[in-house]
Protein backbone atom coordinates (compact mmCIF):
# COMPACT_ATOMS: atom_id res chain seq x y z
CA UNK A 1 0.00 0.00 0.00
CA UNK A 2 1.33 3.37 -0.69
CA UNK A 3 1.88 6.17 1.82
CA UNK A 4 -0.52 8.56 0.15
CA UNK A 5 -3.60 5.69 0.24
CA UNK A 6 -2.84 5.06 4.24
CA UNK A 7 -2.54 8.48 4.82
CA UNK A 8 -6.26 8.99 3.29
CA UNK A 9 -7.48 5.70 4.95
CA UNK A 10 -6.12 7.54 8.47
CA UNK A 11 -7.93 10.27 7.48
CA UNK A 12 -10.84 9.13 6.42
CA UNK A 13 -10.81 7.23 10.01
CA UNK A 14 -10.26 10.34 12.14
CA UNK A 15 -12.73 12.46 10.42
CA UNK A 16 -15.56 9.58 11.19
CA UNK A 17 -14.32 9.47 14.88
CA UNK A 18 -14.66 13.34 15.10
CA UNK A 19 -18.12 13.14 13.60
CA UNK A 20 -19.49 10.20 15.76
CA UNK A 21 -18.03 12.12 19.21
CA UNK A 22 -19.35 15.21 17.92
CA UNK A 23 -23.07 13.26 17.34
CA UNK A 24 -22.88 12.26 20.89
CA UNK A 25 -21.27 15.96 22.33
CA UNK A 26 -23.23 18.38 20.97
CA UNK A 27 -26.79 17.66 22.11
CA UNK A 28 -25.08 17.31 25.80
CA UNK A 29 -23.51 20.40 25.35
CA UNK A 30 -26.77 22.14 23.89
CA UNK A 31 -28.99 20.70 27.16
CA UNK A 32 -26.31 21.67 29.41
CA UNK A 33 -26.21 25.62 27.93
CA UNK A 34 -29.99 25.23 29.21
CA UNK A 35 -31.64 24.88 25.39
CA UNK A 36 -34.80 23.35 25.14
CA UNK A 37 -35.73 19.72 24.33
CA UNK A 38 -37.13 20.67 21.14
CA UNK A 39 -34.27 22.50 19.86
CA UNK A 40 -32.00 19.73 21.03
CA UNK A 41 -34.53 17.32 18.82
CA UNK A 42 -34.21 19.51 15.75
CA UNK A 43 -30.09 19.75 16.17
CA UNK A 44 -29.73 15.87 16.38
CA UNK A 45 -32.57 15.46 13.37
CA UNK A 46 -29.93 17.95 11.57
CA UNK A 47 -27.23 15.65 11.92
CA UNK A 48 -28.16 12.55 11.33
CA UNK A 49 -27.20 11.15 7.62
Amino acid sequence: MSKELARLIAGQIFLHACMAGMRMATPLLALKQGYSAMAVGALLSLSLP
